[in-house]
């Protein structure tokens, strides 16, 4: 099921039944009416989403203050019920707030407080971070410590430098230093998608400010498990890049004693839709244990011809004296939507700890 389509039917009926309750005038017929459109089949998720929000605007009253308690009102209620629902069809109630209450920081805060506990108010929140920047600071650093951990997560993605999909906040992206105060609130939280909101957050801000990034990463390293957890997951670009700084706190050295051999293609030629089978031997011949971190990377043709790194993770491990062991991998090249394949030659390479070893060329045919 495509999510666009849990706008139906079915979640109409029931936003139509819950808005009733808290506001008798609603009326079930002219809101149908009004939503399915004949270009209502044509409409994309964020369309379907948009036109939902307006449409509830107009059959609700025209005061905000008004139509924002009942949509308070029908999140409560449906965070209290058992209905049989997916969820995402709730980004209409942030939606709500995002476009109607933008003059009213005050109101706005208060009904986003409440409607993140049901659907996150991620996108919502940053309209107001630009326009109220210092006063949703003080918000946002308040709702860290806030005991929902729906609300707690929203102090940290909704601050996200490069959160996927939504609007900008060039301001943060230059200047991450407060946003490093929301993450060490959290990053012990109990909750697990709080933390991996921060370690998101912490590795949108390595990509612009590594130094700020590393830091953190500093100070934190070795507080806890779950700290340490947090961290390493948000190192991934860093390591992806091949930091020696980074990847030495994590004890991840190059080291001569670590030697790379019989890398191998099954077959340098193959087709879309194919899978590039390669293999590697690592053997350590050192007197102590080495902790290695195995990547490797494709060069992807690209359309001008020339190729682009991507680096992929292979795993992680304690490779003990005088062991060596043989690793078997593979790359698909199915087609994905993220992913243009152009064909002719690409290349493909090991990376130990950072340290990119032999290169093999391979051809690609569509």
């Amino acid at each position: 099921m495509l999510l666009k389509d849990f706008y139906n039917n079915n979640f109409y009926n029931i936003l139509a039944d819950i808005t009733k309750i808290f506001y008798p005038e609603f009326s079930k017929d002219k809101f149908f009416k009004e939503v399915f459109t004949s270009e209502f089949a044509k409409y994309e998720l964020k369309q379907r989403m948009r036109h939902t929000t307006l449409s509830l605007r107009n059959h609700l009253p025209k005061r905000t203050e008004e139509s924002v308690k009942i949509i308070n009102q029908i999140c409560d209620e449906f965070k209290s019920s058992k209905r049989s629902l997916n969820g995402f069809e709730f980004m209409v109630f942030p939606d709500y707030i995002e476009l109607f209450c933008i003059d009213d920081i005050e109101l706005a805060t208060k009904s986003i407080e409440k409607i993140t506990q049901l659907i996150s108010c991620e996108f919502a929140v940053r309209p107001f971070l630009i326009k109220y920047r210092e006063r949703m600071e003080v918000q946002m650093l308040k709702w860290s410590k806030h005991p929902h951990h729906g609300v707690r997560r929203l102090s940290s993605e909704g601050i996200r430098p490069r959160l996927p999909w939504a609007m900008s906040l060039p301001y943060y992206k230059k200047n991450p230093e407060f946003i490093i105060s929301i993450l060490e609130n959290l990053i012990n939280d109990e909750n697990d998608s709080v933390r991996k909101s921060v370690a998101n957050n912490l590795n949108d801000i390595s990509k612009d400010n590594p130094e700020i990034f590393i830091k953190f990463l500093k100070k934190w390293k070795g507080n806890s498990e779950l700290s340490d957890k947090i961290l390493k997951h948000a190192s991934r670009t860093l390591f992806k890049k091949g930091d020696t700084e980074v990847l030495k706190i994590f004890g991840l050295k190059n080291s001569d004693k670590i030697i790379f051999s019989n890398f191998k293609l099954k077959s340098d030629k193959i087709k879309s839709g194919e899978k590039l089978f390669f293999e590697f031997s690592i053997e350590n011949t050192g007197q102590k244990s080495e902790n290695l971190r195995l990547e490797y990377a494709i060069y992807f043709r690209i359309k001008s011809g020339k190729q682009n790194k991507k680096v992929f993770k292979i795993s992680e491990k304690i490779l003990k004296k005088n062991e060596k062991i043989n690793v078997q991998k593979y790359h698909n090249f199915k087609p994905i939507t993220t992913r243009k394949f152009y064909e002719g030659e690409h290349q493909i390479s090991i990376i130990i700890n950072g340290i990119e070893k032999k290169i093999k060329k391979f051809n690609l045919k569509l």
